[in-house]
């Protein structure tokens, strides 16, 4: 309700706006166009917009006008709103077809051309490049030539932000379409525009790479430069940057130009032989089928399309079906069941991941779940018929419930009746290529049943169009699903022959469907269709059909006239059309072939409706007829047949004079156009005349420009035998560079060999790394100890040496207490002597001896405490000593 009354308020706008100009209400228009933008950035919203809604039609109608003018100051938001719509499938188509909007959006575009720079040209470019894609765009268009301009000189004079919209325009309108092509080679700055679009093949956006690559091909690739430029080295680095692309790319966008990309040149043989020779290839399709479980379902269908076009490829079947069924699992069937019903990004295994993509509704991925079925039809087809189907497990117990689930699928409703037929299509052909082999044949019997197939028929015999009386507007065009509900009926009859010996009750209902009147219709459109598989199909029905007796031949027979003479008068009616003129249009009723089956078996014959009664042919005709009935009786099946025989003749010949009416009419028709057109050269020629006058006298302008053309043509020529030796010289450069590189090609191989042994060497640097950093630990801390003795043994070697000097100082005083000690000694024994001389004179001398008793009792006692501080001084040095020696050898 929040989009609809946007919606709404925006038509009032726009409506308010167109009757009065005034500033009020044009911002009251862009407050409504900001909040519509708000509403339609969001993915849910923008679902509002379909051709099923009115008032969003109406509404982009009003958004189309405003781009139309390009003085409306709202033009760039509206094209910001277009843009968001523009993602939506449906509405690129219907703004490319329906409104034609490319010449607004380009004029809008080139009036801003001053500007390149802002948003406005970015957002053009971007709206531009989503409707033209896919699209042919001539290039007679008023606005494709200008617009050319604009796109090449923007990319050849700087990069910026409208490098790549410009980019990706360019490969949209170039690709296919030859006309353009030659408008790029025949410009003056193509060799600078190639120049620039192979410096973007290095970019590190993807996106524009693959854009500049797309360009460069299709402008290079239909010519004989093609040969030059692509040999067998640069196909190689192509098909390596393609997948490299493939595998690396980070948008949908990118993955989808990409696979145009490569299946554009898969379609020379020179990129087939050189795809079959890559010497990657094994391990690049490998990685490009794990893109299946990422992305979204339209660059699913784009891979699914790229996949299908690999298997084109001889050499290259094989590898798929290597890479697809090479599944190192234990893992049992209930495993990938319970994974396949959550979402595609859970599922890793290439096989397992296209399953589920073929499961998904037509409603939410309509393309990728077809192409996903046609893969595993191709993939399946090659592994059984190639006699390799004992080397991989075709996991049969997870595909084949679900190939029947598809055949379930509702097909009521008046939406994607199309594609869920389509899906029913494919589905039942891949069935019908399992049951080739007689145990896959045996599983399908098991799950298949008799109530699937009569469902499917009876919708088709109920509601296909081809039984309808007339056909509606609305069952033509995009709408018209009868030709795939033939296909459907044809393709379950055939599934139907191949299992009707092993599926209870099968055989007797598909043989007497086959005889069913209401099967005549379908077996007739596929006999007349332009398929040839359908073609044979349906004549593989009609001869089984004629072995039966109550097979209606002669009723198939009519219907296949009456189609082809419909078919007939369309082609008249679509070639009347083109010349503006009003043609009737003539249906065919089929019911009422199937009602004359029993007047036909009662009287033999049938009266053919005349188309002009007055014609002489068309009366004998009726005569014949009137002859016959009057005078022939039925007696016997051989009179029978004769009249049948001779009621196709006539059928026959009523129809040629039929065809020859049409085209008598459209020659009249012709001829009419043609006098009018003579009237018109009359009056253009008067119109001619008086423009050559004018004429004249810009010839005379012109020649005198001429002249100075002349001139600076004498001064390109010059220029041009300059950049001529400048070729040359390019030219030698090249090939330098082409040996340089084939010297560089042996350089990788060294370089892959080097590499080799160095991750091997860093390995073992790795571990002795570690093993240094070890020791270095240890080494530390062995020196955190060592300096913590060292400063030990500095302070007692300090310590020793000052006890050393102490020593030597206590030596010299005990030296000196020595002398002394001896000279008291020599004294004492002088004394003595004199003591003993003296004893005579003892009593002389009495006094004197008790002084000198005194005397050396005292000297005595000095010497005794000299000789013990001489001994504590040698224990002193002795045991500084022995803890010096002790620290030393620690």
């Amino acid at each position: 309700m929040e989009v609809k009354s946007c919606v709404r308020e925006f038509i009032g706008a726009v409506s308010q706006y167109n009757n009065k100009k005034s500033n009020g209400n044009l911002l009251y228009l862009q407050k409504q166009l900001e909040i519509l933008h708000g509403l339609v950035n969001r993915t849910a919203c923008r679902r509002f917009f379909n051709r099923r809604h009115m008032l969003a039609i109406e509404c982009i109608t009003c958004l189309v006008d405003i781009v139309g003018n390009v003085h409306n100051k709202c033009a760039p938001k509206c094209v910001a709103v277009l843009n968001c719509i523009a993602q939506e499938d449906d509405m690129r188509e219907m703004l490319h077809s329906t409104y034609n909007i490319c010449p607004s959006v380009a004029d809008l575009l080139m009036s801003y051309e001053g500007t390149s720079a802002d948003s406005l040209s970015s957002e053009c470019l971007r709206l531009l490049q989503k409707i033209t894609y896919g699209y042919h765009i001539s290039i007679q268009e008023r606005f494709m030539e200008q617009l050319l301009k604009y796109l090449i000189n923007e990319m050849i004079l700087s990069t910026n932000s409208l490098t790549e919209p410009c980019l990706g325009l360019l490969a949209n309108l170039c690709r296919d379409n030859y006309p353009v092509q030659m408008f790029m080679r025949s410009r003056d700055n193509s060799k600078r525009l190639y120049k620039v679009l192979i410096s973007h093949f290095c970019d590190q956006n993807l996106t524009m790479a693959v854009y500049a690559f797309s360009i460069f091909a299709s402008v290079c690739l239909p010519e004989k430069i093609a040969d030059e430029v692509f040999d067998a080295e640069n196909i190689n680095q192509s098909l390596q940057m393609m997948f490299n692309i493939l595998v690396n790319s980070d948008s949908g966008m990118t993955l989808v130009y990409a696979v145009d990309l490569f299946q554009d040149l898969l379609k020379h043989h020179k990129f087939q032989e050189s795809l079959q020779r890559y010497a990657h290839l094994q391990e690049c399709i490998t990685y490009t089928l794990k893109l299946i479980s990422r992305g979204t379902a339209e660059t699913m269908a784009k891979l699914f399309g790229l996949l299908l076009s690999f298997c084109s490829v001889t050499g290259v079947y094989s590898m798929m079906c290597k890479a697809m069924f090479n599944i190192q699992t234990s893992v049992g069937a209930g495993y990938y069941q319970q994974m396949l019903a959550g979402p595609v990004t859970l599922v890793s295994e290439p096989l397992f991941a296209t399953v589920h993509w073929a499961m998904q509704s037509v409603e939410t991925s309509k393309l990728a779940s077809l192409a996903a079925l046609d893969l595993l039809t191709e993939v399946y087809e090659e592994v059984l018929y190639s006699g390799k189907r004992d080397q991989w497990c075709l996991h049969m117990d997870l595909l084949l419930p679900v190939l029947v689930n598809l055949l379930k699928i509702s097909v009521t409703g008046e939406i994607n009746i199309r594609n869920k037929c389509l899906k029913i299509v494919k589905a039942v052909r891949f069935l019908t290529v399992l049951c080739a082999e007689d145990d896959l044949k045996a599983a399908v019997s098991d799950l298949m049943d008799v109530n699937i197939m009569t469902n499917l028929l009876e919708y088709q015999f109920s509601h296909n169009q081809l039984l309808l009386l007339k056909k509606t507007a609305s069952c033509k065009g995009q709408n018209d699903w009868s030709m795939v509900g033939v296909e459907v009926v044809l393709v379950c009859l055939e599934l139907m022959s191949k299992l009707k010996k092993h599926v209870s009750g099968m055989q007797s209902f598909f043989t007497d469907l086959i005889q069913d009147s209401r099967l005549v219709p379908f077996l007739a459109a596929g006999v007349t269709s332009g398929d040839r598989s359908v073609v044979q199909l349906a004549l593989k029905l009609v001869c089984f059909g004629s072995t039966l007796d109550e097979f209606p031949d002669i009723v198939l027979g009519d219907a296949v006239a009456a189609m082809n003479a419909q078919k007939g008068e369309t082609r008249c009616s679509e070639a009347e059309h083109r010349q503006d003129t009003p043609a009737p249009f003539q249906h065919y009723d089929v019911q009422s072939l199937l009602s004359s089956k029993e007047t036909l078996s009662t009287s033999g014959s049938r009266k053919v409706q005349e188309p002009n009664e007055s014609s002489s042919f068309d009366a004998s005709i009726q005569m014949i007829i009137e002859k016959m009935q009057s005078t022939l009786e039925v007696k016997d099946m051989r009179a029978s047949e004769i009249i049948a025989i001779y009621e196709h003749r006539i059928q026959s010949l009523q129809t040629n004079a039929e065809h020859l009416q049409n085209l008598m009419e459209t020659k009249a028709l012709a001829l009419t156009q043609a006098d009018r057109l003579l009237q018109q050269n009359r009056a253009r020629e008067a119109h001619f005349e008086a423009e050559t006058h004018t004429l004249k006298s810009l010839l005379h302008e012109a020649e005198r420009k001429n002249d100075d053309y002349l001139e600076q043509l004498n001064s390109k020529n010059l220029a041009f035998e300059n950049l001529r030796n400048d070729f040359d010289l390019q030219k030698m450069e090249v090939e330098r560079l082409e040996a340089k590189a084939s010297e560089l090609e042996v350089l990788k191989n060294e370089h892959a060999t080097l590499l080799e042994k160095f991750q091997i060497q860093e390995r073992t640097f790795s571990s002795l790394k570690q093993e240094h950093r070890t020791l270095r630990e240890m080494h530390e801390i062995l020196q955190k100890h060592h300096e913590c003795l060292k400063h030990q043994h500095d302070i007692t070697t300090e310590q020793l040496s000052v006890l050393e000097d102490e020593s030597k100082q206590l030596a010299r005083i005990l030296k000196d207490k020595e002398n002394k000690l001896q000279e008291v000694t020599k004294s004492l024994l002088a004394i003595e002597e004199r003591h003993k001389k003296t004893l005579r004179d003892k009593d002389e001398t009495e006094k004197d001896k008790e002084a000198l008793e005194l005397a050396v009792n005292k000297l005595r006692s000095d010497i005794g405490r000299a000789e013990q501080l001489r001994r504590e001084l040698q224990q002193k040095v002795s045991a500084c000593c022995i803890v010096g020696f002790s620290h030393t050898v620690v």
